[in-house]
């Protein structure tokens, strides 16, 4: 079996690798800054296994050297070495076979139809119900915020449902099944317009601490700020942003490391534990991922749910302004006045395409379009790599089939209730 393994990735230096899955002859890893992750967390190893047990939702793994069939655990101390190549052995043979089969019991999650409400018209709902608990911007305590959702309001509640539903529960904690749809506050902070795009765009995301690897010591100390009168910061937790690109034309002055406050006299929940995992993750493997087009050719591939419909108005597509001037022109020429020459607009210059397009292009290459989706050319949503390991995990599996059965034995009883009562009539 591991005879067939194909070779361990080259890693350039200043870089690790940790290998999550092999599929075929490619390897599904992480390629890391080290810098980056002594920039995020005190324990580098244990940085590396937080990611293994959160994305794979295989809360019995340990990460070790990659020697295909002797793999030994490397512990929580030490350093990394320098172009290293590390794998999370998700169970003692690391048997990948689990991840190449379809999940045998799935709860279709039916995409509902929203009401017709304008992006803009939900925001400002969704930003009102954050100002119970957060104040103002959690991380910076600026007056200027908006309300994010880490789960974008744009996919919908059946993309919130996808992730409760297949979250391995015992990386969770117990109240993410009262999540009741995207706007819950639970899945959402208000944060200055750079941190919000930053979130959106992967290039940072929020850590919370303590979880099933990481204390909260093990995360670096918070930039120290000064906070808001009546704010505060959590007493036995954090919730702290972490720039994954951490140069200052991104960071544009927002701290590394800076942890959310919230109003001291707010008995509301703060942001549930799956979401954050959830999404920082995501932004990891957005950042950090190779090879991921082997989980999209995989046959078993999990798509994220389509959105439900939206009425955001006319849509708008990238050059569009050249596309109004040629009718323009067209409708001149067919005109039976005809038209000056003078008059008409001047052809568009390549320098202009490209301006018209530079904007949907970047957005594109983060990964994200303005609503806040993945997306890729063509407009389809990527796969969901951290889905991928969540439905295929057998302790998720074993809890679905679990509710199968409850739910077709109470459909059993219903049918027998109904046989009884139309037999006594």
């Amino acid at each position: 079996m591991y005879n067939d393994f194909p070779s361990p990735p080259q890693v350039p230096a200043g870089h690790v690798a940790l290998i999550l899955t092999t599929l075929g002859d490619k390897h599904f890893y992480l390629q890391i800054p080290l810098s980056a992750i002594r920039a995020l967390c005190t324990h580098p190893r244990l940085y590396l296994l937080y990611l293994g047990v959160y994305i794979t939702g295989v809360g019995s793994g340990f990460v070790a050297v990659e020697d295909p069939g002797n793999w030994s655990d490397i512990g929580g101390q030490g350093n990394l070495a320098d172009q290293g190549v590390y794998r999370y052995v998700a169970f003692e043979d690391d048997a990948p076979t689990y991840l190449l089969s379809d999940a045998s019991v799935d709860i279709v999650v039916v995409a509902r139809s929203t009401t017709a409400i304008t992006s803009g018209q939900r925001r400002i709902s969704f930003t009102t119900l954050l100002e119970a608990r957060d104040s103002n911007c959690v991380f910076t305590g600026g007056l200027y915020y908006d309300g994010i959702h880490f789960i974008p309001n744009a996919r919908g509640d059946a993309c919130m449902e996808n992730v409760i539903e297949h979250r391995p529960v015992e990386l969770d904690d117990p109240y993410s099944t009262t999540i009741s749809g995207i706007d819950d506050i639970r899945n959402g902070l208000l944060t200055n317009t750079n941190i919000h795009r930053a979130i959106d765009g992967k290039t940072a995301a929020v850590l919370k601490t303590p979880n099933r690897v990481l204390t909260t010591n093990h995360v670096q100390p918070r930039h120290q700020r000064a906070l808001l009168p009546g704010t505060a910061y959590p007493t036995t937790s954090r919730y702290t942003l972490q720039w994954l690109d951490d140069r200052p034309i991104v960071r544009l002055g927002d701290g590394q490391n800076v942890d959310a406050a919230f109003r001291t006299n707010a008995q509301l929940a703060p942001p549930a534990d799956v979401i954050l995992h959830y999404t920082y993750c995501t932004a990891v493997i957005q950042r950090w991922g190779k090879n991921v087009e082997i989980l999209e050719k995989n046959p078993f591939i999990i798509h994220p749910p389509s959105p439900p419909p939206r009425d955001f108005g006319a849509p708008k597509i990238p050059n569009d302004r050249k596309s109004a001037r040629r009718k323009l022109r067209q409708a001149r020429k067919e005109s039976p006045e005809g038209s000056d020459e003078d008059d008409e607009p001047a052809e568009d210059s390549e320098e202009e395409d490209e301006a018209d397009q530079g904007a949907t292009a970047a957005e594109y290459d983060n990964g994200y379009d303005v609503d806040g989706i993945s997306a890729v050319s063509g407009g389809e949503t990527r796969p969901d790599p951290v889905m991928w390991f969540w439905k295929r995990n057998p302790e998720v599996r074993v809890r679905k089939e679990g509710l199968v059965r409850e739910f077709n034995n109470g459909m059993n009883e219903w049918r027998e209730g109904v046989a009884i009562g139309t037999s006594s009539m």
